[in-house]
């Protein structure tokens, strides 16, 4: 039999020399340093992360297009954290970083450059509708339009009839003859300025009005004055199945006339003389409108139920652009208060 034999001094636990002291203490500062290191980060992080949320909130209030959007994205994650927070502080500094980057990227379209800059910073813009030169502001971001070229532009002197316009990025110089002016006024719209470049250089241009100003609202008018309105199947061959039998032999399923209660360039709610069947409804997606306006109006729309007094909902899918603005014309002379359907 085999006995251990266990000494007190065997009990005792290994003392710790100066090396092993400092060991320990360099081990508790690197742990110190590390949780430090950690915090901060998370602080940067939270703060990164609130500044993005504060920026966002105001692009949704802004009426950016998805892509103006992703430029004013790229815009902002391109600064760094003092300087992201000093734009939200200061509407100067937004001007000023604004500016330079829209300056820089040639690659933005002209009017998108001039909507973001404008729609940005609203309280540095005039509310004021554009009708001759004066009433454009020193300072002012425009876009120059001429048939070979499209140029990002301010505004330095005006007069009734001539502006003196400096070009930003002049790497080619603006060809003269017919052109237009391009200008954005948040809460109104735009206004564009038909006319001629009389003289250009790469750095400035002198662009004369002829008195055109055409304008197109950002508004979202409606009226309540009542039009005649027809619909019928778009296209024709989609209802092909029987039609229940009628009892007088004269009504049809193919046609349908009503009145508008209220309408927009996005939408009409209308009454039904005769309303579409349920069946016919659900199995027609798209129909043709005729609105009853001189010319007529035609467009494809979509139609559902907007309420329980049997009124419909017509919403136009492929209104162009200038029947669109024919209608908003028509809604303008014609009872317009703000859209509310």
């Amino acid at each position: 039999m085999i006995f251990l034999t266990i000494e007190p001094e065997d009990l005792r636990l290994p003392g710790f020399d100066a090396t092993s002291v400092w060991y320990l203490v360099y081990a508790l500062m690197a742990l110190t340093l590390l949780l430090l290191f950690l915090r901060w980060r998370q602080k940067k992080e939270f703060l990164r992360e609130s500044l993005s949320n504060r920026f966002m909130q105001i692009l949704i209030r802004r009426n950016l297009t998805s892509a103006q959007q992703k430029t004013v994205n790229n815009f902002f994650t391109g600064l760094n954290d003092d300087q992201k927070s000093e734009i939200l502080l200061s509407q100067d500094a937004l001007a000023h970083s604004l500016h330079n980057y829209l300056e820089k990227n040639s690659n933005i379209p002209p009017r998108d450059r001039v909507q973001i800059f404008d729609k940005l910073l609203p309280e540095m813009q005039s509310q004021i509708e554009v009708k001759n030169p004066t009433d454009l502001r020193f300072g002012e971001l425009c876009a120059l339009e001429a048939p070979s070229n499209t140029h990002f532009v301010t505004v330095m002197k005006t007069n009734p009839t001539q502006v003196l316009l400096s070009l930003h990025n002049g790497n080619s110089t603006p060809n003269h003859g017919e052109a237009v002016l391009y200008v954005y006024r948040p809460h109104l719209g735009e206004f564009i300025l038909s006319g001629d470049i009389l003289r250009a250089n790469n750095t400035s241009a002198v662009f004369e009005h002829d008195g055109t100003v055409e304008f197109n609202s950002d508004q979202h008018l409606m009226s309540t004055f009542a039009l005649d309105l027809q619909i019928e199947p778009w296209p024709h061959t989609d209802i092909d199945i029987d039609i229940p039998p009628v009892q007088n032999g004269t009504e049809r399923f193919d046609i349908f006339s009503g009145t508008t209660q209220k309408f927009s360039e996005r939408a009409l709610v209308v009454q039904f003389a005769s309303a579409p069947p349920d069946w016919v409804l659900k199995r027609q997606e798209l129909w043709q409108l005729t609105l009853n306006i001189e010319p007529p109006l035609v467009c494809r729309v979509r139609i559902s139920k907007y309420d329980t007094h049997g009124l419909y909902l017509l919403r136009p899918v492929d209104l162009q652009p200038n029947e669109k603005k024919r209608l908003f014309g028509f809604i303008s002379a014609h009872e317009p208060v703000h859209e509310h359907i």
